[in-house]
């Protein structure tokens, strides 16, 4: 197996993670709001370490801009497109 092969599955598997952590953030987000969302709950919910959060997000506040940009531009897309 070739060193490509190895860091194309990793980074595959990193954006799946990263992803999910999105998912789940809006989810949370959605549910209980800004101001009670937890990197804990998160993680949790995530299945990850909040180690694994940092991972991919400088901090709390990257996160939860990440997941409005992704929750945000959908529907942004979908109104162009008409």
């Amino acid at each position: 197996m070739s060193d490509d092969a190895v860091s194309d599955g990793a980074g595959a598997e990193s954006d799946s993670t990263r992803e999910r952590l999105i998912e789940v953030t809006i989810q949370l987000l959605d549910e209980r709001g800004n101001h009670a969302l937890r990197l804990a709950d998160v993680a949790r919910e995530a299945g990850v370490a909040v180690s694994t959060i940092y991972a991919h997000f400088r901090d709390r506040t990257d996160l939860v801009a990440a997941a409005r940009l992704v929750q945000f531009r959908a529907p942004a897309e979908v109104a162009l497109e008409m």
